[in-house]
Order: structure tokens, then sequence, then C-alpha cells
């Protein structure tokens, strides 16, 4: 299990949405938290 780094919800590893600065539960909860994807 991780938690959304935005909203602190807890989810499985795989479900999560990678950033620079870490996981989070959405797309949406990663752009308010002013983090974006890791480069490829």
């Amino acid at each position: 299990m991780d938690h959304c780094l935005h909203c602190q919800v807890h989810f499985p590893f795989d479900e999560g949405i990678q950033g620079l600065l870490g996981t989070y539960c959405s797309h949406d909860h990663r752009s308010a938290a002013g983090d974006r994807a890791p480069a490829p």
C-alpha cells in the first residue's frame, strides 16, 4: 500500500500516479500538488 501525497488516501502500489516528489492517487492530485510526471 502507498498513500497520496496530496490527500493521504491509501491505495495499492500499482494504482499510484508517479510524480517527481512522490506518488498520488490521481493525475488531478499530482497537478494540484504542483508536481509533474518524471521524465521517461
